[in-house]
């Protein structure tokens, strides 16, 4: 019985999506069952497309995270002015504040640029601050584990994007063929009324 139903599921699976030989069955019936057809193809090719391009995303973020590593290092600035973050959240997580530092790159230059500073610093006081060949600040590179999340993040993103898109789809669709469906019944409905003998027509009074 039960490998009798699996042999069967195919024609379930066709009839569901609209084909077959039921005189009940009307085009839009058949319009409707290909849309959800077309929508479950896309939404799983979607899902099934959203490993490859974490992985894909994966690969880029980590050759970006090994350029910023060659490219920028890390030096101390001194803060021309106190950093007072402002603020604390109600998780007790304190703001930041961007204050001016100061900086030298390896051949003398001085540079001043705002930073952003997240503890209580007097002026004068020294923080870590990444920069460029050129000595201007940027921010840190990439981590690993930032890598991962960014991969994984675009993976999810990819899928409820596409599944989103396929319900839109097949909800669009089944609105429009709703839309008609209604109106041919209404055209039905009065050609049956105005079909009917006067003493048994419905609501006359």
């Amino acid at each position: 019985m039960f490998l009798f139903r699996i042999r069967r599921m195919p024609a379930i699976a066709l009839r569901r999506l609209g084909f077959g030989a039921n005189p009940m069955r009307r085009r839009s019936d058949r319009v409707e069952g290909i849309a959800y057809g077309v929508a479950l193809l896309g939404a799983m090719a979607t899902i099934g497309l959203a490993p490859s391009f974490a992985v894909n995303t994966y690969q880029q973020e980590s050759r970006t995270a090994a350029v910023q590593r060659t490219e920028r290092h890390q030096t101390q600035a001194t803060l021309l002015e106190a950093a007072i973050p402002s603020g604390t959240s109600t998780t007790g997580v304190r703001g930041t504040s961007f204050v001016l530092v100061a900086w030298k790159t390896p051949d003398g230059a001085r540079h001043t640029d705002r930073a952003k500073i997240d503890t209580d610093l007097p002026a004068g006081a020294t923080t870590p601050v990444w920069v460029d060949r050129d000595g201007k600040l940027v921010t840190a590179p990439k981590t690993p584990t930032g890598v991962f999340f960014a991969a994984l993040t675009a993976g999810v993103w990819l899928s409820f994007v596409g599944v989103v898109a396929a319900a839109l789809f097949y909800w669009t669709v089944r609105l429009i063929l709703d839309r008609s469906r209604l109106r041919d019944w209404d055209r039905e409905w009065a050609g049956m009324e105005n079909g009917w003998p006067r003493q048994v027509r419905p609501n006359d009074t």
